[in-house]
């Protein structure tokens, strides 16, 4: 009710004879957020509980609509698919892209492929939901003039996101950015298209982010609750 009230799209999407109770539509979340009678109290751990397990089933979702072969048992998605997906939204030139991609086709060829696992990439997404906590982490780095290595990334990773990064996805992040070869990282375009990758390219989310993550929601409730 608050967002509802609050929100400027929200007052716009009240309760209407075309759209009949909103609240009544989405029954089955409301009970799983609060109980059968609707009386049970909705817990900051509960919801950001829900929060998660929402989250890591579209990642999942994401990992499987890629292009995927199955190697040593296991899904996994090739490194040129991993750096596309990190690259949808960076805005780069055409030109740009090309290039870089065009640097890690070369590295991993066919002969050289390890690939990306679910894990590797749910544990990258760990960094991207603290990309912002991370952003600050590596400005103090930057500040006391210490260079973005492999060895930083990693442990700023671990230490702020909670993220155990394989070294094997850390060389293909640096070898994607790292444009001079000298094993450096440029933390302003490294972190700006890391922002971007998170927000799926919506600079300002506002009202347009928050009913697509209830849309989600509602969607996701129901096969959880089911």
């Amino acid at each position: 009710m608050i967002i509802r009230s609050q929100t400027s799209l929200g007052q716009r999407h009240r309760d209407t004879r075309m759209t009949g109770n909103v609240i009544k539509e989405n029954s089955a979340l409301n009970e799983y957020f609060f109980g059968k009678d609707l009386s049970a109290s909705l817990t900051t751990k509960k919801f950001t509980d829900f929060q998660k397990k929402l989250q890591d089933e579209v990642i999942k979702m994401e990992f499987d609509f890629c292009e995927r072969k199955e190697k040593n048992g296991e899904q996994i998605i090739s490194e040129i698919t991993f750096c596309e997906m990190i690259l949808a939204y960076a805005g780069f030139s055409a030109g740009k892209t090309k290039k870089m991609l065009k640097r890690i086709q070369k590295i991993y060829d066919e002969e050289n492929s390890t690939g990306i696992t679910l894990h590797d990439f749910q544990e990258f997404f760990k960094v991207l939901r603290c990309i912002d906590d991370i952003d600050t982490a590596l400005k103090f780095y930057t500040i006391a003039g210490a260079s973005i290595d492999k060895t930083v990334l990693k442990h700023v990773s671990k230490t702020v996101a909670n993220s155990s990064l394989g070294d094997h996805v850390i060389d293909v992040i640096f070898n994607l950015f790292d444009e001079n070869g000298d094993c450096r990282l440029s933390n302003k375009e490294f972190i700006r298209v890391m922002k971007k990758r998170w927000s799926r390219g919506l600079e300002t989310p506002k009202d347009t982010g928050f009913v697509k993550l209830m849309e989600a929601i509602g969607e996701c409730g129901k096969e959880l609750l089911f």
